[in-house]
């Protein structure tokens, strides 16, 4: 239920709530982002892929 009360069968001021933890883990290993070599990117030119 959304609201409930003590008794479960009855609305009352509790309401339901959700939350997400979206951090690291501090204690395991995160990987590495992946990013192409420097000479690459210099290259490329970014608005022939953009319209």
């Amino acid at each position: 239920p959304s609201s409930y009360g003590e008794i479960r069968t009855q609305h009352g001021p509790m309401n339901t709530k959700m939350v997400i933890d979206a951090t690291r883990p501090a204690t395991l290993p995160f990987e590495e982002r992946i990013r192409p070599p420097k000479d690459i990117w210099d290259r490329i030119n970014l608005a022939d892929y953009i319209d």
